[in-house]
């Protein structure tokens, strides 16, 4: 094809459908020298090689919603910069063929924008590079700093000093498919992963290196930052280099380190969440509890919390059912996870034996005794001094209760006296003795699947002969209404 595949000193717009696909070229495969706005596709090297640079920027590129740039095959860059760079859209670097010895090479101003994804792979050195193109002066000229390490002087582009300066707000992800030599980023300018949405993903190093003095090359000084206040995730198994400032997160997921000179962040060796993922919610012991206990809700992968309950520590104890809710901040990102606790509480379920239920109308025969079973059956005591029942005898008949009673015969079962636990409860509230309220003593209550025995006699006192009606125990509430109420029917005679 020639040395250029597509030079551009004017003004293109590749817009929405456009195809732009260039190949065997010697030199570069894009060269942009001033506006190249981009809002379709652009395949640079997919089938034959394509020289040195695969797109090579000095002016201004604007990579768009919708734009996609593809760059395989070229010898030492797969995208250079040397003027102003913004990418809302995809730019991938390697990823159908080996792309370059380094993928992206800046030495100005590259934003990659919120939307913006920048994917590189298949690289023989390294991915990312950001590095100044200037010398320090000093009062001692011949002391002068430059950037270290080295610069590849034929390669550091046009006219004389230049300042590396790499803003991500977007994503990216570097040697997801395959490796991509030494180092994922190497930083030698300023470098800034920043915002909510800034995520890197590398899994090679990620370094910012120091400048040295030319005269001096033991001694080192950081001129340029490395600053993050979004995610950075590092699968590299070794030697990552400086962050000046860390107020996000960190993950070194493979084993390497992280040095880091100021951190107010995260720095983990645990996986997790990626951008503005909420904090990760641990439970001690469970979120289903029996009433009466607590549980300890504790929040991770943040700086701050604050709960549903306006609680700010990382854990709290709840015992109360219900969605639970906290936000964790890190830096200027938050995240929010959500949990339900259930609270089980017992369910009690009675029963009336009363085998003789007919009432004759005056004599021995007029009175029976009977006894009420109060049965624990979901599996969870009762708290102490909870237990109301209410016994309802119909018209025409009166209740008694004993708390001194310990066993009674019940009419028509038999000859055995059964034992009872009345000692347990205390009335209070009669009336006219047809309707009776117990409540169980302060300190006791029912075990879990347990039950208590209670004896009780009923007495015909104005019934009509022949009558049938309902004699009926009503636990009160708790929590399963299906179960509370159980009825006998009894006959006058």
């Amino acid at each position: 094809m020639g040395i250029i595949g597509l030079a551009n000193s004017a003004r293109f717009d590749n817009n929405p459908g456009g195809v732009i696909s260039i190949n065997g070229t010697s030199w570069y495969g894009l060269e942009n020298s001033y506006i190249f706005n981009n809002a379709a596709q652009i395949s640079i090297g997919a089938t034959v090689e394509v020289g040195f640079v695969g797109f090579y920027n000095l002016g201004s590129l604007d990579n768009s919603a919708g734009g996609i740039i593809s760059i395989d095959r070229t010898s030492k860059f797969g995208m250079w910069n040397t003027g102003l760079v913004n990418n809302a859209a995809r730019i991938t670097i390697g990823r159908v063929a080996q792309a370059a010895y380094w993928g992206l090479y800046n030495q100005t101003t590259f934003n990659n924008n919120p939307g913006g994804v920048i994917a590189i792979d298949r690289t023989t050195n390294l991915a990312l590079k950001n590095e100044d193109n200037r010398t320090i002066g000093l009062s001692d000229p011949s002391d002068d700093i430059y950037p270290y390490p080295d610069r590849i002087p034929q390669l550091a582009g046009p006219g004389i000093d230049t300042y590396a300066e790499f803003t991500n707000k977007g994503q990216i992800i570097i040697g997801a498919i395959e490796q991509v030599g030494l180092n994922g980023i190497r930083n030698v300018g300023n470098f800034y992963n920043t915002g909510c949405d800034a995520y890197i993903e590398s899994y090679g190093n990620v370094s910012h290196y120091f400048v040295r003095r030319a005269n001096r090359p033991d001694e080192y000084h950081n001129y340029t930052q490395f600053n993050n206040s979004g995610f950075i995730i590092e699968y590299a198994p070794c030697c990552s280099g400086l962050i000046t400032n860390n107020s996000g997160v960190i993950r070194n997921l493979n084993g390497g380190y992280f040095d880091v000179a100021n951190n107010t962040g995260i720095l983990t060796t645990t996986p997790g969440g990626g951008p503005n993922a909420g904090p990760i919610l641990t439970v001690n012991p469970s979120l289903t509890i029996s009433q009466g206990q607590t549980t300890t809700l504790t929040a991770s992968e943040a700086v701050s919390y604050r709960w549903s309950t306006g609680q700010t520590t990382a854990s709290i104890s709840v015992s109360t059912a219900g969605t639970y809710s906290v936000t964790g901040t890190v830096g200027d990102c938050s995240g929010t996870a959500t949990t339900m606790v259930t609270v089980r509480t017992p369910d009690l379920s009675p029963t009336l034996t009363l085998p003789q239920a007919n009432f004759a109308a005056s004599g021995p025969e007029a009175t029976r005794n009977f006894t009420i079973n109060l049965y624990e059956v979901g599996h969870v005591p009762t708290a102490s001094g909870t237990v109301v029942i209410t016994l309802t005898a119909p018209t025409g008949y009166s209740l008694a209760f004993s708390n001194t009673l310990t066993s009674l015969l019940v009419s028509g079962g038999g000859n055995t006296p059964i034992a009872v636990q009345n000692s347990k409860f205390h009335v209070t509230n009669n009336i006219g003795n047809q309707q009776l309220t117990l409540t169980i003593n302060s300190g006791e209550g029912i075990g879990a699947d347990s039950q208590l025995i209670l004896g009780f006699s009923m007495t015909r006192t104005s019934a009509n002969s022949g009558s049938l009606s309902n004699i009926t125990v009503n636990v009160a509430n708790d929590g399963n209404p299906t179960n509370n109420v159980y009825a006998r029917i009894i006959t006058g005679l």
